[in-house]
């Protein structure tokens, strides 16, 4: 953290700055785990309830996972759908900067970083809920992996596998 700022000659103020060190750490890892607990797929019960409370929905169910999955639908169905949607979607969902192109009724996301396999599978699952039936998805990783993972097309109703690029 030191290394931030510029050079103290001042050693009680370099003393005060390492022993306060551990405390802001402390913080910006908090903060961290905040924002990804904010995040629905991330979520635990307490912000779930949060979200069900913000949209005054009763949940139906006591299964965490279903109700993950409800809320999404709900808010989905509240975004309009735009490259520029996705790409700010993928980056909130996944912490991986993408790009996102539409061609010949496909869109194309290419992620710009390296992306766990359980994550990527998440997104993936998530993705397709987000993104209209009639339109097929190609999924390209511009990074190695932490596990070997294979991509696939989705056409409409037609399981197509397009391309293999491996991690470690």
């Amino acid at each position: 953290m030191l290394e931030a700022i510029p050079k103290i000659k001042d050693d009680t103020i370099i003393d005060l700055l390492e022993a306060e060190a551990p405390e802001l750490e402390l913080i910006t890892s908090l903060i961290d785990d905040t924002k990804k607990l904010i995040m629905i797929p991330h979520a635990n019960l307490e912000w779930v309830e949060r979200w069900e409370k913000s949209l005054n929905i009763k949940p139906q169910t006591k299964d965490l996972d279903e109700r993950k999955r409800y809320l999404t639908t709900v808010l989905t169905s509240k975004v309009k759908i735009s490259s520029e949607t996705l790409e700010e979607i993928t980056e909130n969902f996944t912490g991986v900067q993408a790009r996102v192109k539409v061609r010949n009724s496909t869109v194309f996301i290419s992620f710009l970083g390296a992306i766990p396999k359980a994550e990527f599978n998440r997104y993936n699952n998530y993705i397709r809920q987000l993104i209209p039936a009639h339109l097929g998805i190609q999924l390209v990783i511009d990074a190695p992996m932490q596990q070997t993972l294979y991509t696939a097309a989705i056409a409409s109703y037609s399981y197509k596998i397009i391309k293999f690029k491996g991690g470690k």
